[in-house]
Protein backbone atom coordinates (compact mmCIF):
# COMPACT_ATOMS: atom_id res chain seq x y z
CA UNK A 1 0.00 0.00 0.00
CA UNK A 2 1.70 3.17 -1.45
CA UNK A 3 -0.56 5.44 0.36
CA UNK A 4 0.79 4.64 3.85
CA UNK A 5 4.37 5.71 3.32
CA UNK A 6 3.29 8.80 1.22
CA UNK A 7 0.39 9.97 3.72
CA UNK A 8 2.84 9.85 6.42
CA UNK A 9 5.34 12.46 4.10
CA UNK A 10 2.40 14.70 3.58
CA UNK A 11 1.34 14.84 7.16
CA UNK A 12 5.45 15.81 8.30
CA UNK A 13 5.50 18.36 4.90
CA UNK A 14 2.09 19.77 6.17
CA UNK A 15 3.24 19.71 9.74
CA UNK A 16 6.81 21.40 8.86
CA UNK A 17 4.93 24.33 7.33
CA UNK A 18 3.20 25.00 10.37
CA UNK A 19 5.93 24.49 12.79
CA UNK A 20 7.84 27.18 11.04
CA UNK A 21 4.89 29.30 11.80
CA UNK A 22 4.30 28.37 15.39
CA UNK A 23 0.78 27.39 14.50
CA UNK A 24 -1.44 24.22 13.20
CA UNK A 25 -3.02 23.01 10.42
CA UNK A 26 -6.57 23.80 9.40
CA UNK A 27 -6.35 22.31 5.86
CA UNK A 28 -4.27 21.03 3.37
CA UNK A 29 -5.07 20.35 -0.23
CA UNK A 30 -3.59 17.58 -2.18
CA UNK A 31 -3.34 17.03 -5.82
CA UNK A 32 -3.10 12.87 -7.12
CA UNK A 33 -2.42 12.96 -10.93
CA UNK A 34 -4.76 10.24 -12.56
CA UNK A 35 -1.96 7.92 -13.79
CA UNK A 36 -0.58 7.48 -10.10
CA UNK A 37 -1.78 4.81 -8.91
CA UNK A 38 -2.79 6.14 -5.65
CA UNK A 39 -6.48 5.72 -4.44
CA UNK A 40 -7.98 8.66 -3.51
CA UNK A 41 -9.67 7.47 -0.62
CA UNK A 42 -7.37 5.56 0.89
CA UNK A 43 -4.73 8.13 1.08
CA UNK A 44 -6.95 10.45 2.59
CA UNK A 45 -7.74 7.76 5.48
CA UNK A 46 -4.34 7.68 5.53
CA UNK A 47 -3.69 11.13 6.05
CA UNK A 48 -6.30 11.14 8.98
CA UNK A 49 -4.64 8.40 10.32
CA UNK A 50 -1.01 9.65 10.61
CA UNK A 51 -2.22 13.08 11.78
CA UNK A 52 -3.43 11.58 14.96
CA UNK A 53 -1.27 12.99 17.61
CA UNK A 54 0.03 15.76 15.92
CA UNK A 55 -0.46 19.36 14.66
CA UNK A 56 -1.99 18.48 11.77
CA UNK A 57 -4.73 16.27 13.77
CA UNK A 58 -8.60 17.88 13.11
CA UNK A 59 -7.46 19.94 9.36
CA UNK A 60 -9.81 19.69 6.74
CA UNK A 61 -8.12 17.30 4.06
CA UNK A 62 -9.34 17.95 0.48
CA UNK A 63 -7.40 15.96 -2.62
CA UNK A 64 -8.43 16.21 -6.15
CA UNK A 65 -7.73 14.10 -8.76
CA UNK A 66 -6.06 15.18 -11.68
CA UNK A 67 -7.51 15.05 -15.22
CA UNK A 68 -5.91 12.57 -17.67
CA UNK A 69 -3.95 13.78 -19.89
CA UNK A 70 -1.35 11.47 -22.11
CA UNK A 71 0.86 14.12 -22.53
CA UNK A 72 1.02 15.79 -19.05
CA UNK A 73 4.60 14.65 -17.91
CA UNK A 74 3.04 15.33 -14.02
CA UNK A 75 0.24 12.69 -14.34
CA UNK A 76 1.76 9.99 -12.42
CA UNK A 77 2.42 12.59 -9.22
CA UNK A 78 1.17 13.03 -5.97
CA UNK A 79 1.58 16.91 -4.56
CA UNK A 80 0.91 18.51 -1.90
CA UNK A 81 -0.40 21.49 -3.27
CA UNK A 82 -0.91 24.07 0.10
CA UNK A 83 -1.30 24.32 3.44
CA UNK A 84 -3.34 26.33 5.16
CA UNK A 85 -2.22 27.39 8.61
CA UNK A 86 -4.15 28.82 11.76
CA UNK A 87 -3.39 29.70 15.32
Amino acid sequence: MHERSLAEDLVRAAGMAAVDEGRFVRSMRIRVGSLSCIDPESLHDQVVWWSQGTIVEGADVHIEVASADLGDRHGAEVRLVSVEVGT
